[in-house]
């Protein structure tokens, strides 16, 4: 240890300890990357959205969700709605991009509307998912490229640089 209250040895790597750290103890660093990140998500949100325009899809900046599970349906439940055209968007995303996942339907209309979900958008996370694989690549550059710079500024402050 020197004395001028730095720590020599200390190193932080990985996504989600770069991001606890952080935002516990480095506040600046963390809202940059929280930026940069929500950024580089938002082009797959706006994919998803274009594969379901009527769908809401917000962005959440955490640890442990990395990288897609931070992009997700905003909100709800189908039960809080008597009728499914008062179910806002988030909703209607949700059941729209997941039915079909757990079963096949337990009534016979179920069953055609996973059906014609599935014969009209694909399998079951029809939107997300796609979304994800056709920016995967470049967004795992730049979302690594952000990770190593906050790395690298918060290592700088440790070394007492």
């Amino acid at each position: 240890m020197r004395s001028d209250n730095t720590t020599d040895g200390i190193v932080i790597k990985g996504m989600s300890e770069t991001v606890l750290h952080l935002k516990n103890f480095e506040r600046d660093i963390y809202d940059v990357l929280r930026v940069e990140v929500r950024e580089i998500l938002n082009r797959t949100r706006s994919s998803a959205q274009g594969r379901y325009p009527e769908g809401r899809w917000r962005i959440s900046f955490g640890a442990g969700r990395w990288p897609a599970g931070s992009i997700s349906t905003a909100g709800g439940s189908s039960r809080d709605y008597a009728r499914w055209s008062d179910a806002p968007g988030g909703v209607k995303a949700s059941i729209f991009d997941t039915m079909g996942r757990r079963s096949g339907g337990k009534t016979p209309q179920a069953q055609a509307t996973i059906a014609s979900l599935n014969a009209r958008y694909g399998p079951p996370q029809r939107f997300l998912w796609p979304a994800w694989m056709s920016n995967r690549r470049q967004s795992m550059t730049d979302i690594d490229k952000a990770f190593r710079d906050a790395e690298r500024e918060l290592q700088h402050r440790l070394d007492g640089v």
